[in-house]
């Protein structure tokens, strides 16, 4: 039996227009990559949450290299009502450029019940596409990575010890430090 997959209310937020990575085609079309990619998903820091490499061909990163003097904007908000407002911060121009390495990030349905996060009864749901215009692949941003690791609202247990969150918000901010999500466009 195939597992069934949909999409997360939360992945909804990742379009065109967003600052985030986004899929110019329709969401069967996602589902399906997704489906046929399952046998390739690698645990994350649980069981129920995995990555799923998928062709990269339509999807674009929201991420761009920042240059010198480039502007910057912030605000202080929550990614989603009833979570604690977390501190954003955009890149004012650049484009978003094609990915050369796209990964699904999907958590079971059981995953998703702990917290009552559900979107949909299927087997596991899409929560974010993370797609790289590089080869290599970006790390959590370290204030997601501390959310996670705190265990504070919207986040998901890290299960790290100490040592393991430290090098690994080490290897966040080096990554982090010169990138940054392109800015929303009006839609």
């Amino acid at each position: 039996m195939t597992a069934t997959v949909a999409l997360n209310d939360f992945v909804r937020r990742q379009t065109k227009e967003s600052p985030f990575s986004y899929f110019e085609g329709s969401e069967a079309v996602l589902i399906e990559l997704v489906i046929n990619a399952l046998p390739n998903k690698k645990q994350l820091s649980r069981e129920g949450i995995y990555s799923i490499p998928v062709p990269p061909k339509g999807f674009y990163s929201g991420v761009v290299e920042l240059e010198e003097g480039m502007d910057l904007v912030g605000k202080f908000e929550p990614r989603v009502e009833g979570e604690l407002p977390v501190k954003k911060i955009w890149a004012t121009r650049g484009e978003k450029l094609l990915a050369k390495r796209v990964d699904i990030i999907v958590y079971s349905k059981e995953v998703l019940a702990e917290k009552g996060e559900n979107s949909t009864d299927a087997d596991f749901e899409i929560i974010s596409i993370n797609a790289e215009f590089t080869d290599e692949s970006s790390p959590l941003t370290p204030e997601a990575l501390m959310r996670n690791h705190l265990g504070e609202p919207g986040g998901s247990d890290t299960k790290m010890t100490d040592a393991e969150f430290v090098a690994a918000l080490k290897m966040s901010r080096d990554y982090w430090r010169s990138k940054a999500n392109l800015m929303a466009r009006p839609s």
